[in-house]
């Protein structure tokens, strides 16, 4: 099982998320609502997931309150947990980015009860995991039960290489 190291911000972004999804236990948060077109991209990314992880990979889907699946992610006793919603970031729709904090975000995702740094906060004090973040940019959040084109073909793309990133080897 490799070792978890820090980010380093010279890296791209999939060779971070590569070391990432290499840490095992590994718990995958998702958050949004499936009722708000591309707020819905991380509840397609778990449902993907669901059907495809290793036994040592826990994809959830925590919707709207991702404060309630505090206890049951640390269940897990993980070294590593992602967290994967929508974030209005200014790129263009369908863009993404990794963080480890939310230090230098100028509006973090604050739609929920909690906000997502608190709720991070509460896991590594629980389970001494790594918490990092993965947003994209939404194009519209309005309700619809359909994504953009834009974020369905990233989400698409997300689910590919999260699928093929996941069964690798660990070394």
């Amino acid at each position: 099982m490799p070792i978890f190291r820090p980010f380093d911000n010279n890296v791209k972004v999939d060779q971070q998320l590569k070391q990432l999804l290499a840490v095992r236990p590994l718990v995958i948060l998702g958050v949004g609502s499936e009722l708000r077109s591309d707020d819905s991209w991380a509840h397609f990314l778990i449902r993907k997931l669901k059907s495809y992880c290793p036994a040592d990979v826990y994809p959830i889907w925590c919707s709207t309150m991702p404060e309630n699946f505090i206890k049951p992610a640390c269940s897990f006793a993980p070294k590593a947990v992602l967290i994967v919603d929508s974030a209005d970031m200014g790129l263009r729709p369908g863009n993404i980015r990794f963080m480890n904090d939310l230090q230098g975000v100028e509006d973090p995702p604050q739609t929920h009860r909690m906000p997502l740094d608190v709720m991070a906060g509460m896991i590594k004090d629980r389970s001494g995991a790594h918490v990092s973040y993965f947003f994209m940019q939404p194009k519209n959040i309005e309700f619809s039960s359909e994504m953009s084109d834009e974020v369905s073909r990233s989400a698409e793309k997300i689910a590919e290489f999260f699928k093929k990133t996941l069964w690798k080897k660990n070394t």
